[in-house]
């Protein structure tokens, strides 16, 4: 007698084949890099490592923030510098100490990092990568492409998980500088598209919250509100 499904669950990942069908339950992992860093691992927070700058925590950040993946020669250049030695070398063994941290954390996975003809990424197979920093960025793109009404609901989103500057404990690093001023103006824009809105329809509530925050982020923008 042959049985209509069969369940095979490994690690919080449920695969059901068969008459039914097939469908994926993963896990999730968010990622908060706006205004600081930490894990959220199925609601709960996880301790990754106690500082967000080590070596493994900034592979982890930028394969985090590139889904499709990181070039190798691009992940060394911007973890090692020219004097650092045998830098391929010490590449591999970052490599192993981030997949080694991914599974002593408790975040289902099997390879954890994937690579594919030179270029790395994080593999979600068993569990699916959520960023704040991708989220705030693709509903700025959103806003862009929509009506009034739809843009002004996806801005005001979009500045309530801004919760800050992109990782500021790391602003001394180029790659971290690049999207920080990317993110900023992003933000710095959806502001003063709200503050329009808000003072054309005398929602002066809204204003003088979103100005508030917005004075708390960046005491010294010279942005007129």
């Amino acid at each position: 007698m042959k049985l209509p499904y069969i369940i095979l669950v490994l690690r919080g990942y449920c695969n059901f084949t068969g008459y039914a069908g097939r469908c994926a339950i993963k896990n999730q992992l968010y990622v908060r890099m706006l205004g600081g860093f930490d894990l959220e691992y199925d609601d709960k927070n996880i301790i990754f490592e106690k500082s967000s700058a080590t070596k493994v925590n900034r592979l982890f950040q930028m394969l985090v923030l590139e889904p499709d993946g990181v070039p190798r020669n691009v992940l060394i250049q911007n973890l090692f510098t020219d004097d650092e030695g045998d830098t391929s070398n010490s590449f591999r063994a970052l490599v192993f100490r981030l997949r080694k941290r991914l599974s002593a954390t408790g975040i289902a996975g099997f390879e954890y990092i994937k690579i594919q003809k030179g270029v790395y990424c994080l593999d979600q197979t068993y569990v699916s990568i959520r960023c704040d920093a991708l989220e705030f960025e693709a509903m700025i793109k959103e806003a862009k492409e929509s009506d009034e009404y739809n843009r002004i609901q996806l801005l005001e989103k979009a500045c309530e998980i801004y919760r800050g500057e992109f990782l500021p404990n790391m602003s001394n690093i180029s790659w971290v500088v690049t999207y920080s001023v990317r993110f900023k103006n992003e933000y710095l824009n959806a502001v003063e598209i709200l503050c329009e809105y808000y003072k054309k329809h005398k929602e002066y509530r809204k204003l003088y919250s979103i100005s508030h925050i917005t004075s708390e982020f960046y005491p010294f923008s010279e942005m007129q509100i």
